[in-house]
């Protein structure tokens, strides 16, 4: 052992080792008793035969490979079971020895405590592990939580759609049907264009009969009929409404009353061909109708819709089976409608 090595082992914070050729231990510098309580006890042991995981296979293989071939190795990390039961964590590196001759003499290296390095690293990874922990448990409510919205929201578009529809027909029921009709006349009036939207107003000829005559089942038929005909014959962005019993009502988009006569004769044209699939014979199917213009010259929604129902009154005492074109804006005094069969 040369002496000034020897005296720089004793003063250093790390210690200082040697093995044989057997890579045995044969020197400790004074640190190591106190910092790991051992001395010559570990003398003539290999450092397998002092760490406590030499099973660890893919952790030893490697470090052995370099002993066998006499490689220098840096920071080899593996623990050490202290004489009072704690574990301590030890990084060494060395150096191969050999004589003048070339004869391979053993190794040569230090060897630092790093057990609170270890451990802090330990604790941060125990740290992230609950971390990760956490947010994956916080991951699974909040997808709970969206998957509990997305259900709540889903059945509070169904209440809505509850609350707007009418349940027989699947048409808007009267309330919304006004609201929307209460919306497009608020767009009229901010509109400049030619052409108005138009209110239609329907009801079923002699539906009392038909429920008296042929059920309440088939009355249920005819009016579900009727709604499919009008659903198909309109525009999608028109809006159909049923307001009670065997009457509905339509808002059609700008149109002119000719247009909207030949939409409510092409809905008589299929409301007829289909009786038979009601249950009724198509000369007891008809309905009449009352057209108004959505004029915003009348002040309000209610007041178009008087139109129309008044047009609609007209038309059934002139027979039914016909629908009613008002066109002039005052419908007590100056009312002269237009009348055509369907």
């Amino acid at each position: 052992m040369d002496r000034d090595f020897e005296a720089y082992a004793e003063i250093t914070s790390d210690w200082f080792w040697e093995t044989d050729a057997d890579h045995r231990f044969t020197y400790f510098s004074s640190r190591v008793e106190e910092v790991f309580g051992i001395r010559g006890e570990s003398l003539g042991l290999s450092r397998m035969e002092v760490a406590t995981n030499a099973e660890d296979r893919e952790l030893w293989d490697p470090h052995l490979a370099d002993l066998k071939a006499r490689r220098p190795f840096k920071n080899f990390i593996y623990p050490f079971q202290h004489p009072d039961g704690r574990r301590l964590w030890l990084r060494t590196t060395g150096v191969p020895c050999f004589d003048d001759a070339g004869i391979f003499l053993g190794y040569r290296g230090s060897c630092t405590d790093i057990t609170a390095e270890v451990e802090a690293s330990e604790r941060a990874d125990a740290a992230t592990a609950a971390l990760k922990a956490t947010i994956a448990e916080l991951r699974e409510t909040n997808a709970h939580l969206q998957q509990e919205i997305e259900q709540r929201e889903l059945l509070e578009a169904k209440l809505v759609k509850l609350a707007r529809t009418d349940p027989l027909t699947g048409l808007l029921n009267r309330r919304a049907f006004l609201e929307m009709a209460e919306r497009e006349f608020a767009r009229a009036e901010r509109s400049d264009g030619d052409s108005l939207p138009l209110v239609v107003m329907l009801d079923i000829d002699h539906f009392k009969s038909i429920n008296d005559e042929f059920g309440h089942a088939v009355g249920d038929q005819v009016i579900s009929g009727l709604a499919d005909c009008i659903t198909e014959a309109v525009r999608q962005t028109d809006y159909v409404g049923r307001l009670g019993g065997e009457e509905f009502a339509i808002i059609l988009h700008p149109t002119t009353m000719t247009g909207g006569s030949v939409v409510l004769e092409r809905v008589a044209k299929h409301f007829k061909a289909r009786a038979t699939t009601y249950g009724v014979p198509d000369q007891r199917l008809s309905f009449s109708g009352g057209i108004a213009p959505l004029d915003p010259a009348l002040g309000t929604f209610d007041a178009c819709l008087e139109r129309a129902d008044t047009a609609l009154y007209d038309a059934k005492r002139s027979g039914r089976n016909r629908v009613v074109l008002a066109e002039n804006h005052d419908c007590t005094n100056n009312y002269g409608p237009k009348a055509k069969a369907v």
